[in-house]
């Protein structure tokens, strides 16, 4: 549930006369999905006759101090507003340690709802006490003329010396009496000892006092459960659960990789499918990018890649982190708009990948990485319409000049005023046309408009010609071959002691760490080498290009990448999906990439919706869910267009030809039918058959799941104990009522 200030809210919080219990009242909910689910929950609970619920929670940072624009207030509010059975108080005090004598004494009705103040306002909660600001400032008394301050001014330096010593003469000239009293000196008063804010024994009694409220504290904050809060992950409660939505996350990733391989079950209650379909090649894969807002969320993939070493095939690394594994093997990663010193952050990771490429080669899954890069450098929107003023789009890109080199740069070519031809940016993307051909590349475009404004400076380079691109697979086969060499030797070695074919284990390591084909890893000579391996004495020569140029930006990956990204979704089984496929998420050519991946996902899934064991997908990540969203609802855009286009064209048709009139009738109908068949197909239908599992909402929590992670929350769980006997029984006889 996310909340924030409004504009007027700074102005509150200034006067000191405002009340600060009033300042919920200028914020706002933003995410009311959270509201609903909770209101649906709280429905169940009391519908099972539960004599009262009260709701804990943390909002905003932890200060351990009272802020009046952070209360709970406004959760009881809005859940007011949604529950009408059932009254709902709000509890300005949730550390009650008399909280058993006030129940007895009925000062807490049954059957009612209470949302109690917000924990982050007890330092006990986290254990921190934010430190308060004073603000010292200096008074000064007007002076007459000023002659005061001039004086002072002009006073010697000596003057503060002089002043003192009168004082100590003053002092000794003091009576006895006044210094020595009965007898004794004078002792000086020692300060009152400070007060600590919270303790080891302050912090337990909270969470006893919190833990007294109920008799069951149901956990359905997974966000709260990676924090520092001693109450969601240490409540002193009898029984703690997991709530709805909690359990929804954890269900559908136990589900997903938990779901067999039909291939692999032998049973006599399942029926064997067809082996020969596609989708049975792999048994999983995974693809995980997304455009990263710091190197932590680089460094949280990396580990979530490397928890799944043990469970899929394949593992591609697309969005940034695809160019910081790029700059792992060695070769420049260019530049990316979060920050303008990513190499320095990706040598930081650097270890890692290394770590985690090995672990590919013993678990024997393929890591794959880009190898098509579409690069420019950057400049203002405005500077790149300036210096293409009156020009037209770029034409078709000029040929390389040598295609015998893996690593060539082809720079598209801006073309004169072109009499408006539009742009295909699948031939701008292009590195070597020959290459592409040998390759069967498929010729998917994207067109550029002539009267297209480009609004990104991104778009603009593309849409001018400025753009190129480079095609590094040779040089990452060949810096992926040599990390890992030693691990595949002895891979193959292991391999080959347990009794297994050598060329079979070849086989599985040959696409390892690469994007494309065999067929574009072949040497310049012609001649298949297998990938991390070379002749004695006879090293290639190193290219001209050691990865993208220095003051280049990445602006989204090339054909051969997002082929590769298409053929997997195609050959896999289970798909894992977690962030955009490009490093931008504004550009028309990132939008284009991300739409080409998601129809080739859509169109499987709706081809095999009715298998018997079709493909599972587990769609993971805010980022992801809003790439859907918008994704689908562009896609359905471009399809309704289509559709009037297509019948506007049957209608021209039928008023130019009147004879036929009869026969165009009829392809009318059939339009209309077609229409009204892709109607059936909505937004939320789609939606619902490329997503068999999904988590969104607490990607972060998922995420640590995923990797392994130990959190306390999760360990303070009470077990599901096995019903006894009496308790079977009453479960019959309530049936039998019923």
């Amino acid at each position: 549930m996310n909340a924030k200030k409004s504009e007027l809210d700074s102005a509150i919080s200034g006067n000191p006369g405002a009340e600060e219990e009033q300042h919920w009242k200028q914020r706002q909910i933003l995410d009311h999905s959270w509201v609903k689910k909770t209101v649906q929950e709280l429905r169940m609970l009391m519908e099972r006759q539960v004599n009262r619920v009260f709701i804990v929670g943390n909002l905003a940072e932890k200060t351990g101090r009272v802020k009046g624009e952070n209360s709970l207030r406004i959760i009881q509010h809005e859940l007011s507003q949604h529950i009408h059975d059932y009254p709902v108080h709000f509890l300005s005090d949730a550390n009650k340690p008399d909280f058993a004598e006030r129940k007895q004494q009925d000062e807490f009705a049954d059957n009612c709802i209470y949302v109690v103040e917000n924990l982050n306002f007890y330092p006990e909660e986290h254990g921190y006490i934010e430190p308060e600001v004073v603000v010292q400032q200096e008074v000064e008394e007007p002076l007459a003329d000023g002659e005061e301050k001039k004086e002072e001014a002009s006073a010697p330096k000596d003057s503060k010396k002089l002043k003192k010593d009168e004082n100590s003469k003053q002092q000794q000239s003091q009576p006895i009496s006044e210094v020595v009293e009965d007898g004794a000196a004078e002792e000086p008063e020692e300060p009152a000892p400070i007060e600590e804010p919270f303790n080891s024994h302050t912090i337990h009694q909270f969470k006893k006092n919190l833990g007294s409220l109920g008799e069951v504290y149901i956990n359905d904050a997974p966000l709260a459960s990676l924090s520092s809060s001693n109450t969601t992950c240490d409540i002193k409660c009898a029984q703690k659960v997991m709530g709805m939505k909690m359990t929804e996350e954890m269900r559908n990733i136990a589900q997903f990789f938990m779901k067999q391989f039909p291939l692999d079950i032998d049973s006599i209650y399942h029926k064997k499918p067809d082996s020969s379909l596609e989708y049975y090649t792999f048994r999983s894969a995974a693809i995980i990018g997304g455009v990263c807002a710091s190197s932590s969320d680089i460094l949280e993939k990396i580990l979530l890649a490397n928890s799944f070493l043990d469970t899929f095939e394949q593992i591609f690394l697309v969005g940034e982190i695809g160019l910081a594994a790029t700059h792992a093997l060695g070769l420049n990663p260019g530049r990316v708009e979060r920050t303008s010193n990513n190499k320095a952050e990706y040598d930081s990771m650097k270890e890692f990948f290394v770590k985690l490429f090995e672990r590919s080669v013993e678990k024997n899954c393929a890591i794959k990485i880009p190898v098509d890069f579409i690069c420019a450098p950057k400049a203002s929107l405005e500077q790149i319409v300036a210096e293409n003023s009156g020009k037209g789009p770029a034409g078709v890109p000029a040929e390389g000049t040598d295609a015998d080199k893996s690593g060539d740069v082809n720079k598209t070519q801006g073309s004169k005023a072109s009499g408006g031809q539009p742009l295909d940016v699948s031939e701008v993307q292009q590195a070597n046309s020959a290459n592409m051909e040998a390759t069967g590349q498929s010729n998917t475009a994207v067109v550029y408009d002539p009267s297209f404004t480009p609004t990104n400076w991104a778009d603009a380079q593309i849409f001018y010609g400025k753009a190129q691109t480079l095609d590094l697979e040779a040089q990452i086969q060949k810096s992926f071959g040599t990390m890992t060499e030693k691990l595949r030797k002895e891979y193959l070695m292991k391999q080959q002691s347990s009794g297994i074919d050598l060329k079979i284990a070849e086989a599985s390591l040959k696409d390892l760490g690469s994007m494309g084909s065999a067929a574009n890893v072949e040497s310049v000579e012609g001649e298949a080498k297998p990938e991390g391996t070379a002749e004695e004495g006879g090293e290639p020569a190193e290219e001209a290009v050691q990865g993208i140029p220095e003051d280049h930006y990445v602006l989204a990956y090339g054909p051969k990448t997002i082929k590769a990204i298409q053929e997997a979704i195609r050959l896999s089984f289970k798909l894992f999906w977690d962030g955009a496929v490009c490093l931008m998420l504004d550009t028309t050519l990132a939008c284009a990439n991300n739409k080409e991946v998601l129809n080739t996902l859509l169109d499987v899934r709706t081809k095999t919706n009715e298998h018997e064991d079709p493909p599972v997908t587990l769609l993971h990540g805010q980022q992801t869910e809003k790439l859907l969203r918008d994704t689908l609802q562009r896609i359905k855009i471009e399809q309704q267009q289509a559709l009037e286009a297509k019948k506007r064209a049957a209608e021209d048709h039928q008023a130019q030809d009147e004879a036929s009139e009869m026969d165009m009738g009829e392809d009318d109908n059939m339009d209309l039918a077609d229409e009204s068949e892709e109607k059936i197909s909505t937004f939320q239908e789609d939606l619902d058959i490329i997503t068999d599992f999904s988590c969104f909402t607490s990607s972060d929590f998922t995420t640590k799941i995923m990797q392994g992670m130990k959190l306390r929350c999760m360990l303070s769980f009470g077990e599901h104990k096995k019903p006894s006997k009496e308790q079977v029984e009453e479960d019959l006889s309530i049936l039998d009522e019923v």
